[in-house]
């Protein structure tokens, strides 16, 4: 136990003894050193003083500046803060600005030190007496710490410095966006006391003076990177001093053609017009800061001419005074041509709806206005008979004095004209009441048999009915249409369907009596009335003898045969048709006057054939005296002349009649007797 204690005591003289030992050798006088130079080995200890105070080989002055050579610099060249000090300031008393061993409680650079070197304080000190470093614009308004970041710090780190090793070179400060290109002397372009990108020293060439417009724009607004004209490349190459044109900047929408036109009305080359209507203190490209006189207008291949000569801007371009400007650059042309279209004043659907919607284009050709109106009013239209003519369909005769609208109607707020059927159908209705439509659905143009003048004054002449199934022969040929053709119920005329008998038309004036069962239906292959008449006249009957007796049974012989129908059917031999005809006696005296009056009845009948035949003349008789009479006449009588016997006697009424019968027998009935004589 005893052992122990004393071994314990032992180490602790020890340790005392060593941390006494290190704590002498740490030991300076009059303080501690200012926690800058603490942090520096080297000053650390006995062995430290000399490294600042110097030695019997170097004074206190030399030992600073072998740590702080660039102060050495400064008074050898008489540069910077310390070579350019009050002459008062012996420059290498150090001490006499910069205090030690207070143990941090006086900064080594404090208000005093910059008294003591003639500067009232450290705000006001003027960077001009350093040759090359005077603070002009906005840097002479910035605190000293905007530059020197470590002006104001307590203690530096090693390698840190309060003031020092900082260039008036613009890029030790801000980074150099050109990348070096431009030079070191940035402040040339871009001075000290406006914006950085505004590049306000800079002197634009006299040649375009960045004013208006221009003025206020950025360098790469203009000059952009990795173009011909970026600075970069101006730098290399400065420009020979021709000067950029509108166009080489700004991309026109505008044609070529519009360009040329400007400059030839106003004496410029094309490239340089830009300026006659955008002018460079328009703050806008757009309306109303561009102008553009009327006479220009024609530049763009559209005369303002009447109508168009009174019209504002507005009337044609829509909002144009209210735009927006094209933002993507890239879509310029196509936003132009958008708005303001490439047009004429003949290119009316431009600006213009088109009424007729669109009806008179084709697949090769879009219609124009112009082809049927005037351009300085719509109606009346251009479109005369001449341009009807060649749609196919003329206005001549009844259609030349009818009104567009009577024939063109609207359909769906359009008046149609394109398409319009050309059939009469289509504008009048059929007075035929359809009768000419064919069993397949088609239809006969009315122009077949109607012209265009008048309605009534039909084109159907006689050999267009004769390819009927009705041919007009003699009578019929003479007939007005109508009289055949007559109205129904409704009015309308019958043609179609009419039919092709006689009693259709005629009225049948022998009552159906030659209709009668038995007698003949079809003669000489017709039927009906055609049987026995013609169309020449009625009386044109076409019976030849032989068919009278097969129709009557009386054949027509010797001189009946010569003799016409009126002979023996007159009107005056009864009262109509039917009692000339079908009631006919075939008695003679029905047709021939009985001139013996009645002397040779049997009843009621004379029996005429009993002495005449037809086959003879009515004086060439049949009748035999010696056979038919009862006298026969002797050789005295016989060669006598039938008036010598038969006289004429008067019948009562006053008629002069040969007496015949009844005759006397007797010699006295003829020759009388007087007296006795007998």
């Amino acid at each position: 136990m005893k052992r122990t204690n004393i071994a314990i005591g032992g180490l602790s003289l020890v340790i005392v003894a060593g941390v006494a030992y290190w704590e002498f050798g740490r030991l300076t006088s009059p303080g501690g050193l200012h926690p800058t130079h603490a942090r520096i080995v080297e000053l650390k200890g006995s062995k430290g003083c000399a490294v600042c105070h110097g030695d019997e080989t170097r004074s206190m002055a030399d030992a600073c500046i072998e740590c702080h050579g660039e102060i050495r610099g400064q008074i050898d060249h008489g540069s910077g803060f310390h070579g350019a000090m009050d002459s008062r300031v012996a420059p290498d008393s150090c001490q006499v600005c910069h205090l030690e061993h207070s143990g941090g409680v006086i900064e080594l650079v404090s208000l005093e030190t910059f008294r003591a070197a003639g500067v009232a304080d450290r705000g006001s000190y003027d960077h001009a007496e350093i040759p090359g470093f005077g603070l002009e614009g906005r840097h002479d308004s910035l605190s000293c710490r905007s530059c020197h970041a470590h002006a104001e710090s307590l203690i530096l780190l090693e390698g840190q410095s309060r003031y020092l090793g900082l260039s008036q070179a613009c890029e030790s400060c801000h980074e150099d966006s050109h990348g070096g290109a431009y030079g070191q002397d940035c402040a040339s372009c871009h001075g000290q006391s406006e914006a950085f990108d505004t590049a306000a020293a800079f002197a634009h060439t006299d040649s375009f003076p960045l004013i208006d417009s221009h003025a206020g724009l950025s360098c790469k607004a203009c000059h952009e990177d990795g173009t011909a004209s970026a600075i970069s490349h101006l730098m290399d190459a400065p420009p020979s001093g021709s000067v950029r044109g509108c166009v080489d900047c700004h991309g026109s929408p505008h044609d070529e053609a519009f360009l040329v036109g400007i400059g030839a009305w106003e004496r410029l080359d094309a490239r340089a017009t830009c300026a006659v209507c955008h002018r460079v203190e328009h703050a806008d490209f757009l309306f109303p800061d561009a102008t553009m006189t009327r006479e220009q207008h024609g530049a763009t291949g559209f005369v303002l001419d009447p109508p168009h000569d009174t019209q504002q801007c507005e009337d044609c371009h829509e909002s144009i005074g209210a735009r927006s400007r094209i933002a993507d650059a890239s879509v310029v042309r196509s936003s132009f041509e958008a708005f303001f279209p490439g047009r004429s004043a003949d290119a009316c659907r431009s600006c213009h709806e088109d009424p007729h919607a669109g009806q008179f284009d084709t697949a090769d050709r879009i219609a124009s206005c112009l082809d049927c109106h005037d351009p300085l009013h719509f109606e009346p239209s251009r479109f005369d008979a001449a341009m009807h003519a060649r749609t196919g369909f003329a206005l001549v005769d009844g259609h030349a004095g009818v009104a567009c609208a009577d024939c063109h109607h609207e359909v769906a707020g359009v008046v149609r004209f394109a398409g319009t059927a050309t059939d009469c159908a289509s504008c009048h209705s059929d007075p035929h009441g359809g009768q000419f439509v064919s069993a397949d659905g088609g239809l006969r143009l009315c122009t077949d048999c109607h012209g265009t003048k008048r309605f009534d004054a039909t084109r159907f002449t006689l050999d267009d009915h004769q390819r009927t199934a009705f041919p007009l022969t003699r009578s019929h040929q003479a007939v007005a249409c109508r009289s055949c053709h007559g109205a129904d119920e409704a009015g309308v005329h019958r043609f179609v369907g009419v039919s092709h008998e006689c009693a259709s038309c005629h009225e049948d004036v022998h009552k159906g009596s030659f209709d009668r069962p038995g007698l003949p239906v079809v003669v000489n292959g017709v039927r009906g009335c055609a049987r026995c008449h013609g169309t020449g006249s009625f009386s044109d009957v076409l019976w030849a003898g032989d068919m009278h007796e097969r129709w009557t049974g009386y054949a027509l012989v010797g001189a009946h045969a010569g003799a016409s129908c009126v002979d023996c059917h007159g009107a005056a031999r009864g009262v109509n048709a039917v009692d000339r005809f079908a009631r006919t006696s075939g008695d003679c005296v029905s047709c021939h006057e009985d001139v013996h009056a009645g002397q040779f009845a049997v009843g009621i009948v004379n029996d005429c054939a009993r002495c005449h035949t037809e086959r003879r003349g009515f004086e060439q008789t049949t009748f035999d005296h010696q056979r038919d009479s009862r006298f026969a006449l002797d050789e005295q009588h016989i060669g006598l002349d039938c008036a010598a016997c038969h006289r004429p006697v008067r019948t009562g009424d006053g008629r002069a009649v040969t007496r015949y019968r009844p005759m006397g027998m007797a010699c006295g009935d003829c020759h009388g007797f007087v007296g006795n004589e007998r």
